[in-house]
Order: C-alpha cells, then sequence, then structure tokens
C-alpha cells in the first residue's frame, strides 16, 4: 500500500489561530481537508479567506454546527476520496506542536495499519480541572481495552490508517461530538489496530475559545463509558487473548512499560525522605506486586534461569534447578538495583562502595586524549559507574540511549539530577549526523557508553542469530558496527553488586573493530560472538543481574528455542576447533 498522508482539521469557531496553523503546515506539502463545522459568520469568512490564497488546502463547509466528530468524519471521507492513504488530524486552535509532525508521519509510514497518537506532555498552561477530567478519561480507557496501550486517548493530534477507520465508521457510529476521539480510538483498538504513542507537547494559548461544554460534554461522555464498558464485556476472551498475544510476541522496545511516572516519583520521595531503609521497606510489596501480575515477565525469568542452571559448564550460582523463589529473587534484584540507581544520581552512594577490580586496565581505558567506547548489557548496573562521577572519567562520559522505549522512571531521574540528562544521548537509529558527533567527541578524548545487548524495534532486520545459554538468540549489529566506524579502543564493562557494595569489571575488547570489506559479515560474526561469550561468563558469575525480562530467545517467527545439552555445545565448539 502506497502511503499518501493529507491533513483534517475541524474547526468550529476556531479562526484566531488558524492563518498561524496553515503558515507552519504549508512547509509540509501535504493536502488539507478544513472543515467548517457550522461557525458564525466571522469565523466562516476568517476560515474562507485563509483557505482561498492556499491551492493546497480544500474548505469543506457544515451548514450547521454537528460536532467535532462530525467534522473529522467528513474531513476522512474527503481525504480517501481523493486517494489518501492516511489523515492527519490537527485541532485549529493552535494547541498542538506541528515541530511534531515529521515524526507522526515517519511512525505512520512505518506501521501503516496502526493509529499513531499524540501523547500530550503539558505545560503549567493546563486548566487543572481539564487534567483531572482526562485523567477519570484515561482509568476508564484502560478498563474498556484492559491494556494500557492507549496513554491519552482525549488529543486530537493523530494520524488515522483511512481504509480500517472507514470501514469501522461504516459499520458502527460513535459520538459526533467531545466523545468521538476517545470512542474510535477504542473501537479500533478493539477491532485489532496497535496504537502508537508520540510524545507531544500540548499547550493552552492564552484566550483560547474551548468549545468544551462542562455539563453537556460530561453527561456525553459519561454515557460513551458506558456503553463501551458494556461492550468490553461482549469482546472479554477476545480482549484478554489479544492482550496476553501482545506480551508474547511484542518486541522488547514495544512492550507497554509497567508502572507509571507518578508511582516512580513516589518511590524518588520516599528515597529523600526516609532513604535506604525506607526505600526497602516500600520495594518488597512493589516488586511482589509486579512478580505476581507480571505473567511475561516472570516466564522469561523463569526461562533464563532454568538456562543458566542446564548450560553453566562447572557447577555455578544455582545448586539444584531455581525455581518460583529463585524468580522472585530475581525480581528483588532488579528492584535491588533500581534502589542502588535512586540513591546513586540523588547522592546518597558513596565512591567507596564500587571496587574496580583491574584498575590497570581502567588507567589504559581513560589515559589522557584517548576516547574509547565501553560496550555493556542490561547486566549488573552500570549507572553505578556513571552517577559517582568516577574520577577516572573525569566527567566526559557520553550514554548511548535508545528512545524506542520511553522511561518514566528516567524522567524521574532527570527531574533528580539535571546531570542525568547532560551526558545522555537519544536516539532512535544511528545516522551520518550522530555518527559524525560520536566521532567528534571520541576525538575530544571523551568516553561512549553502550549497551549492546539488544536488538533495534525501528531497524529489525540489523541483527544476528547468535549462540547465548544454550540457544541462538538476536543481538543487534549496530553498536559494533558503529565501533568500527569510530576506529577507536574497545572495552568492556560490568559493574556487579557483591554484598553491599559493587565491583567493576573493565576488559580490553579490540584496539580497534576493524571489519574488512571483502570479509565484512564474517568478521562482523567473530566480534559480536566474541561479546556474546563474555556476556555468558558474567552470566554465570552474577545470573541474578540479568535484568531482560522478556523472552529473549523468540525468534522472527515469534517460536522460542528451546536450549541444548552442555554436551552438544562442548562438541559443537570442538569441531569447530578442529
Amino acid at each position: 500500500m502506497s502511503f499518501k498522508p493529507c491533513l483534517v482539521i475541524p474547526s468550529f469557531n476556531h479562526h484566531a489561530a488558524i492563518e498561524a496553523v496553515l503558515e507552519r503546515l504549508a512547509d509540509y506539502n501535504l493536502p488539507c481537508f478544513l472543515v467548517d463545522d457550522g461557525s458564525n459568520d466571522e469565523s466562516r469568512q476568517a476560515l474562507a479567506r485563509a483557505a482561498a490564497g492556499r491551492e493546497w488546502v480544500t474548505l469543506l463547509r457544515h451548514s450547521a454546527n454537528l460536532g467535532k466528530g462530525a467534522a473529522v468524519v467528513s474531513g476522512l471521507r474527503a481525504a480517501q476520496a481523493a486517494g489518501c492513504s492516511h489523515a492527519l488530524q490537527v485541532d485549529a486552535d493552535g494547541q498542538h506542536d506541528l515541530g511534531d509532525l515529521p515524526k507522526m508521519l515517519e511512525a505512520a509510514r512505518a506501521q501503516p495499519d496502526s493509529l499513531v497518537s499524540g501523547w500530550p506532555q503539558y505545560d503549567s498552561s493546563v486548566p487543572k480541572g481539564r487534567l483531572i477530567g482526562r485523567y477519570l478519561t484515561h482509568f476508564w480507557v484502560w478498563v474498556e481495552t484492559l491494556s494500557f496501550a492507549i496513554r491519552d486517548s482525549m488529543c486530537g493530534y493523530r494520524v488515522y490508517p483511512l481504509a480500517a477507520t472507514l470501514a469501522l465508521l461504516d459499520r458502527v457510529e460513535p459520538g459526533r461530538r467531545m466523545d468521538f476521539d476517545t470512542e474510535i480510538m477504542v473501537r479500533l483498538y478493539w477491532q485489532g489496530l496497535d496504537m502508537v504513542m508520540i510524545p507531544t507537547r500540548v499547550t493552552y494559548p492564552e484566550q483560547n475559545t474551548s468549545n468544551f461544554r462542562m455539563v453537556r460534554d460530561n453527561l456525553r461522555i459519561s454515557s460513551m463509558h458506558t456503553r463501551l464498558v458494556l461492550g468490553m464485556l461482549r469482546r472479554l476472551p477476545r480482549l484478554l487473548a489479544r492482550n496476553s498475544r501482545h506480551r508474547e510476541q511484542a518486541h522488547w522496545a514495544r512492550v507497554e512499560e509497567r508502572g507509571s511516572t507518578r508511582g516512580v516519583r513516589t518511590l524518588f520521595l520516599i528515597n529523600k525522605w526516609f532513604g535506604r531503609p525506607g526505600f526497602a521497606a516500600i520495594l518488597y510489596p512493589v516488586m511482589t506486586y509486579f512478580y505476581l501480575t507480571g505473567h511475561g515477565a516472570r516466564r522469561a525469568s523463569a526461562d533464563y534461569l532454568r538456562r543458566i542452571f542446564e548450560t553453566s559448564p562447572e557447577p555455578g550460582f544455582f545448586r539444584s534447578r531455581p525455581g518460583r523463589w529463585q524468580s522472585f529473587r530475581h525480581f528483588m534484584t532488579f528492584g535491588h538495583a533500581l534502589m542502588d540507581k535512586a540513591q546513586g544520581w540523588t547522592g546518597r552512594l558513596q565512591s567507596e562502595q564500587v571496587e574496580v577490580v583491574n584498575p590497570e586496565v581502567l588507567a589504559e581505558a581513560t589515559a589522557p586524549g584517548r576516547g574509547a567506547i565501553f560496550l555493556s548489557a542490561h547486566h549488573g548496573n552500570l549507572d553505578m559507574c556513571r552517577s559517582l562521577g568516577n574520577k577516572a572519567f573525569d566527567n566526559k562520559i557520553n550514554v548511548l540511549m535508545l528512545t524506542e522505549l520511553g522511561s518514566g522512571y528516567n524522567a524521574v531521574l532527570r527531574e533528580a539530577n539535571p546531570e542525568f540528562e547532560k551526558r545522555v544521548i537519544q536516539v532512535s537509529s544511528i545516522g551520518p549526523d550522530t555518527a559524525i558527533m560520536l566521532q567528534e567527541k571520541i576525538d575530544r578524548g571523551e568516553y561512549l557508553f553502550i549497551l549492546a545487548d539488544r536488538t533495534s524495534a525501528t531497524v529489525p532486520g540489523r541483527s544476528r542469530q547468535l549462540d547465548f545459554l544454550g540457544s541462538p538468540a538476536a543481538f543487534g549489529e549496530g553498536s559494533f558496527i558503529l565501533a568500527s566506524l569510530l576506529k577507536c579502543p574497545v572495552y568492556l564493562m560490568y559493574c556487579l553488586q557483591v554484598g553491599k557494595g559493587y565491583q567493576m569489571h573493565v576488559e580490553r575488547f579490540r584496539e580497534q573493530v576493524i571489519l574488512p570489506r571483502r570479509q565484512r559479515s564474517e568478521g562482523l560474526q567473530a566480534v559480536m560472538a566474541d561479546y556474546v561469550a563474555r556476556l555468558e561468563h558474567y552470566c554465570y558469575l552474577a545470573p541474578l543481574q540479568w535484568f531482560n525480562f522478556y523472552d529473549f530467545w523468540r525468534t522472527p517467527s515469534g517460536q522460542t528455542k528451546s536450549f541444548r545439552n552442555v554436551a552438544e555445545i562442548k562438541g559443537e565448539k570442538h569441531i569447530e576447533n578442529v
């Protein structure tokens, strides 16, 4: 299906900002359907003037006010008749950050069968009453979908896939006024569409005219939620099956983050007021809740721990096959790592709590004027090295962080300590501009930290299946290709909890990652296999400090490969060596 997007702007007596909105949208060179929903004379004339000088704008009119939902539907039908595949809805009052428009269109292009919606990030201009009302609607939408996939259902900044949306509208008629945005979103979710939420800044301009009528529209919204809850009950088995299937099959970056930013902020306040004892006291019930309710994470933990037990080349961490108690300990270890991260970034962790196992390698890696890459994984607690601002690094640490998964925990860390943000480089993919910027940092003698054990959701093809704990697992190529481009020394670093402190392990990995042009694939395979072998070593050393709570061995077809016994693994390695 070809991707042909357009714009749809519903308007009812909103003319003050329309010129500025259209001026911003002109740069995107998209056809636009501006729908006048029975506005008064002043607004009608203003909309006519705004459309008259712009050939890319088609003005549609309702003779009477039919409601925002009816205006959006008119725009969607006109867009489909004009041959468009997707319609990006924008409000006419200037609330939306139009600078995020390319991001939303790119997400729709990448996932054309999904509904892409803005996820409002409000400033202080938002009326408190409206904010409270939105949270009530969020709660009911989560009940109606049995999912947290819809972060905000009331934002009118979204990209509709026209074929699926109009097919739904041909069967059912959702509310035509302020209840439309929420109802159409829930019903599209019921229909099977995935939801892609894009964080976007939303403001309430001064002297903004709101068409929301407190009594009338609240009654409509209450009636809508009653209908949707009843509809959810009819669809209950199908929704439960879908949500379970989604948790099983989702890429790690698509898995919904459990817990809320508000909950994380509460934990940080407990840490601030009561220190480690208070944090530890609340940690047990919190992690018990996540263990009992996190079915997919619990299964992933049990599977990983069994692999450690079955494939360990010598008697290791577990004396017997790990069961539920060891899996719960795995969850608790993760909770304690979060607690230590909070202690570190809020200045409560002392540098004496981190011991460098091989200081001579660290001294070599951090020699003045010598930039380097440090590869690690979601194993241990690398934040203990970064947050303490180790003098060896001279505060020249840069952390490459994927933005594919928006973290409420990281958002609170930014609030707790602005230093968290200063050296974090957020990317969704590595392009020429990012590579040049990173090269400049390396040339200045700075250090780049990368967690290299996950694949990308945006570039899923750039991965390789490598033997890890007895079975093939996907590892992303990007970190190793980047290392070859930057032409600098590469080290491995793991920070593992031992007792009440941490041990920092630093290893020489490559003076440079060199990938010969004629044997590029073979060279990349060898480099990545060496990385995975060392990751295995540290997993055997501290198995409970592996923090990938999803099906790490899931193949592209969605099937998990079973692990083999140690004899088979050793036999294959012996044959390869011969």
